[in-house]
């Protein structure tokens, strides 16, 4: 085989199977959630970018064979973790905040980086799904709330507006599980 043939076939293969794979293109998460992002390359240095829009890329960690992956300034922290496995080098995201959206870029180091095609995170803020009034009380003449309940995606608040203490489930299928009591402030009024 003719040296030129045999190189313009490996690259049409390289074009066709990439080394480096991102097999989610977008991921919608809500605020404080949790998402893992996955990656699948053979290479044996695997690193993780996060690039916001209008900004260059950022390296957050780097996946090494046979370590634990190393996570470098902001993302060195609680909220970050990763798992090595096989070919998959999975980033993981806990407590999702709003700067947490951006596109996140995958690669695989040999003797230059290939880059997966990016897993585009978009963060969507909890939407009011329904506002149920309970009962009403009137103290020193004016009308006070007394408590309401607000749906986020599988999050239940019941919020006591007299006590302003906030009681939160997470739903599990079809079972509620209480995440316990928050109190905010005193008393509101109308």
């Amino acid at each position: 085989m003719n040296p030129w043939t045999f190189f313009t076939v490996l690259c049409i293969l390289r074009t066709a199977y990439p080394r480096v794979q991102q097999p989610d293109k977008v991921i919608t998460v809500a605020l404080g959630n949790t998402v893992t992002l996955q990656c699948c390359s053979d290479k044996d240095n695997i690193y993780w970018y996060k690039q916001i829009a209008g900004q260059p890329p950022r390296v957050m960690s780097a996946f090494q064979k046979m370590s634990e992956p190393i996570f470098y300034k902001e993302f060195k922290n609680d909220r970050f973790w990763g798992k090595r496995l096989g070919s998959s080098s999975n980033l993981t995201i806990s407590g999702i905040i709003q700067s947490d959206e951006a596109v996140y870029y995958c690669g695989a180091k040999a003797f230059y980086i290939e880059f997966g095609s990016g897993t585009h995170l978009i963060i969507k803020e909890c939407q009011q799904k329904c506002f149920e009034k309970s009962t009403n009380q009137v103290k020193n003449g004016k009308q006070a709330l007394l408590s309401f309940n607000y749906f986020c995606d599988r999050k239940v608040f019941i919020i006591n507006l007299e006590t302003f203490n906030v009681h939160t489930f997470q739903k599990k299928g079809s079972v509620q599980q209480c995440l316990g009591w928050h109190v905010l402030w005193d008393f509101v009024e109308f």
